[in-house]
């Protein structure tokens, strides 16, 4: 029986492309997004809208129904005004939001695990995506400080979610180049040139790089409370 993996932020290209790596692999997937998803529809076990940055809307997975044996959070992102002015703390609002959809979306996910997860299953893992502004200075202090704040929150809750048999780790992303952070960087035409010569590797991370470490966390029983970073050597 093929393992079952909810996947969060599968409206947008990350969340898309570890879904697609899932499914291509043998994987069950169930997508949440509080937009229509990237991945066919008639390949998804299912699909359920929600803002999991809103407490509110926890409810709309609580009826999951066979539960899952994995999860990846891959819910999340930059603020396209903070984009435009990275070197600036932004308003209330934008702080807010942006924390909302990077670390209490994360938060919200981790009080469902004693409710979505299968009971009777042999190994069970939770994967939060995080990003390298965590830790070296690209600006965007909102954004930063919310990725930073996963890092936090797998190192104190990874032992508690050890007693009930679910592995807690951090996927930790240089810049990936897609569709999506191509429009927020519209403006800055050699933005992904630049980042790409700057790295020790002179490339950036892939799409399909990051589906296969999703995987690989899943797969791997002996990873815990443990951080990976995929970044091409930006951040060495």
């Amino acid at each position: 029986m093929a393992m079952r993996v909810l996947v969060t932020g599968i409206g947008g290209y990350v969340g898309a492309a570890i879904a697609d790596g899932l499914l291509d692999e043998g994987f069950e997937v169930v997508g949440v997004d509080r937009r229509p998803p990237l991945v066919d529809a008639d390949r998804l076990s299912g699909f359920i809208k929600a803002d999991l940055g809103r407490t509110g809307e926890l409810s709309l997975l609580g009826g999951l129904s066979p539960g899952v044996d994995h999860l990846v959070h891959a819910a999340g992102g930059a603020d396209a005004s903070e984009v435009a002015h990275p070197d600036l703390i932004p308003d209330d609002e934008v702080v807010r939001h942006t924390l909302d959809d990077n670390l209490i979306s994360a938060i919200n996910v981790l009080r469902l695990t004693s409710t979505i997860f299968n009971q009777g299953a042999s190994d069970r893992s939770l994967t939060l995506i995080s990003s390298i502004n965590a830790f070296r200075s690209f600006g965007l202090p909102a954004y930063s400080s919310a990725k930073a704040g996963l890092a936090g929150l797998m190192v104190s809750m990874a032992p508690v979610m050890a007693r009930s048999g679910i592995r807690l780790n951090l996927l930790t992303l240089g810049t990936v180049r897609h569709p999506g952070v191509e429009h927020l960087h519209s403006a800055s035409p050699r933005h992904f040139e630049d980042l790409a010569e700057a790295a020790p590797l002179s490339r950036l991370t892939s799409l399909a790089e990051v589906g296969s470490a999703a995987k690989f966390t899943i797969s791997n029983r002996a990873i815990h409370g443990s951080e990976i970073i995929l970044d091409s050597g930006q951040s060495s």
